[in-house]
């Protein structure tokens, strides 16, 4: 009885054709989410590329019996990249078919505001509102349709305003021609006490807190580069910023004290603005004990540190 030498490609175009068919009645039927089925719409040439490429292996020698899975290894190298790619080239761009506006007006019982942003890869700007509208918080989002931005504003008994604006997504792989940045706006009160919680992914973010009466301050950033100004007032505790990839460049009033700590890195500043504590290795601004108002921070920063 003769042997039958069974190789690789003697099974690779029937169990193509299983796997097309089975992808096809798959989309037919609507069972992947419409953004992943969009991405396979979107792929299916890599099909005719693979194809060609085990036709063309299989002419020659040494590559002849392996040809499909050294196709397949291949197609799938070049499919992943071109992807990412696409997805890359539009992650910069900034859309605005999505808006979100919300504006509050503050009552006279609020004592404190605490505000909680979550966002993800974003321009931000949180800066002061203009004396006239002392009263009132305006935000603004404008972005992709698959950010889900929901801002919410409560009030409890002991006067502590709450405001937390949170961004996700709606789906865990967005469609196409909806990968892009969006721009967060934020503007507080002026004379009101501030807790500020701040969390975004990468992105240029812009915390203009000069004016504002902020007391707490906590900053966690995946990347992207910060500009700090900070308040002319006192913090009730240390603040901190983590910022894990990026530059962060820290803009310091004229009439306030500061004391910087850092993960290692040496801050930049002009010669003779800042001291350093032996014992701590903290950074003091000089005249420190002089001033009225003195913040103490504690800066991670994976970049770049920039006192002005």
């Amino acid at each position: 009885m003769q042997k039958t030498n069974t190789t690789p490609r003697n099974v690779f175009w029937p169990v193509l054709l299983l796997a097309l068919g089975a992808l096809l009645l798959a989309l037919r039927l609507e069972v992947f989410p419409v953004t992943v089925a969009d991405l396979i719409q979107r792929a299916w040439p890599a099909l005719l590329i693979l194809v060609g490429l085990t036709l063309l292996l299989e002419q020659i020698g040494p590559a002849r019996r392996f040809a499909p899975l050294i196709a397949v290894a291949l197609v799938a190298a070049v499919l992943a990249t071109t992807v990412l790619t696409a997805y890359s080239s539009r992650a910069g761009t900034f859309r605005s078919d999505n808006v979100v506006q919300f504006e509050q007006v503050v009552a006279p019982e609020v004592t404190r505001l605490h505000v909680i942003v979550r966002g993800l890869d974003n321009l931000v700007e949180i800066s002061p509102i203009v004396p006239d509208e002392q009263s009132r918080i305006l935000a603004e989002f404008a972005g992709s349709t698959e950010s889900v931005v929901v801002p919410e504003y409560t009030i409890g008994e002991d006067g502590v305003a709450t405001l937390t604006i949170s961004e996700t997504r709606s789906n865990a792989i967005p469609a196409l021609e909806t990968v892009g940045r969006g721009r967060l706006r934020l503007e507080l009160p002026l004379g009101l006490p501030i807790a500020l919680d701040f969390t975004s992914g990468t992105g240029t973010v812009s915390l203009n807190l000069l004016g504002l009466q902020v007391r707490r301050l906590d900053v966690v950033m995946a990347g992207g580069d910060l500009l700090l100004g900070l308040p002319n007032t006192s913090f009730e505790r240390r603040g901190e910023v983590f910022l894990s990839q990026g530059d962060l460049t820290v803009f310091v009033p004229n009439d306030l004290g500061i004391e910087v700590t850092t993960n290692g890195r040496v801050p930049q500043f002009t010669e003779g603005e800042y001291l350093v504590d032996p014992s701590s290795s903290a950074y003091i601004s000089r005249r420190f004990d002089d001033f009225a108002n003195t913040i103490t921070l504690n800066l991670s920063v994976g970049g770049s540190i920039r006192l002005e």
